[in-house]
This record gives C-alpha cells, structure tokens and sequence, in this order.
C-alpha cells in the first residue's frame, strides 16, 4: 500500500491549525505529525552596530493519504480544482489597480523645474480621476470573485468530505 506524505507550514496560531486541518482532512489526508518550529534564519548587523538575527516561529503539519483508496482519484481531482480555485481568486486580489502618487510633483514646485511639477500635479489629478472610476468596478468584481471562490471551495471540500467518509 503506497501513502503519499505532504508537509504543510501553518501559522502558530490554534484557528490556523484548525483550517488548515479541515481542509485536508476534506480531501483525504490524515495528520501523521506536527511540531512546532522557531526557526533562527542568520542575521544582520544594523546601522547601530548591534547583530540581529530573524526568527521565524510556525507549526509543522505533516499529513499522509493511501494511494490505493477507491475514491482517491476523484478526491485528487476536486483537491486540484480546489487549489486553482483558490488561486484565481488570490490572484484577482492582488490585481487592484495602483492608486497614484503626488509625491514627486510637489518636490519638483519647489526647484527650477517648478513647470515640470505643475505637469506632475495636473496629470496626476487626471489619473486619480481613472483610477477613482477603475476602483469602484474593481472592487465590485473582487468581491463577487471572492464570493464564488469562498462557494466553489466550500462545494469541492463538501464534495471530497462525503467520498472520502462513504
């Protein structure tokens, strides 16, 4: 009997831990092992001379399935579609259209080239303008994004749980 073994790093935190075990557990997968880790990844002197080292704290999860389950495949399959699912939907989140700056324009007003920050300023005003009207169908079409990637999960993980528990 072959298993397959996935290890899965989870923020310290019980609610992550939970999720995060439902939702494999939803498609198959047991909890073999789990370990909490803080993890010291080097370090850097600062510009004040002292040394400071980044640590890193999280929960190591690591999960295990048969292979030679009858519904394997087919819980493979939605697990797949799961994923994409939810990384259309990461995806979509992180194409929010950028929100202009005024900075530079008002640096230039006060040199020489004082004619070149009225141009910065009067073009900026003019892509807030787009951007303002960009932003509300964005924002719309986001959250009808997230809503049906929240269901189309919810679905494929109701739908894994009931062939992995007949």
């Amino acid at each position: 009997m072959a298993r397959e073994t996935k290890m899965e790093k989870v923020y310290p935190s019980d609610e992550a831990v939970r999720y995060t075990v439902d939702v494999y557990e939803s498609f198959g997968w047991e909890v073999v092992g789990n370990q909490k880790i803080t993890d010291n990844t080097g370090g850097y002197e600062g510009a004040d001379g002292n040394y400071y080292t980044t640590t890193e704290t999280y929960i190591q999860l690591t999960f295990s399935r048969e292979k030679s389950s009858p519904w394997y495949a087919k819980v493979k399959e939605l697990e797949e579609k799961y994923y994409d699912v939810k990384g259309e939907a990461a995806y979509h989140a992180n194409t929010r259209p950028e929100k202009p700056k005024l900075g530079f324009g008002v640096i230039l007003t006060f040199t020489p080239l004082f004619p070149l920050g009225i141009y910065f300023i009067i073009s900026f005003f003019a892509k807030k303008k787009k951007y303002n009207g960009e932003i509300g169908g964005w924002l719309l079409k986001n959250d009808a994004v997230q809503a049906n990637a929240k269901k189309d999960m919810a679905r494929l993980k109701e739908e894994a749980r009931a062939l992995v528990e007949a």
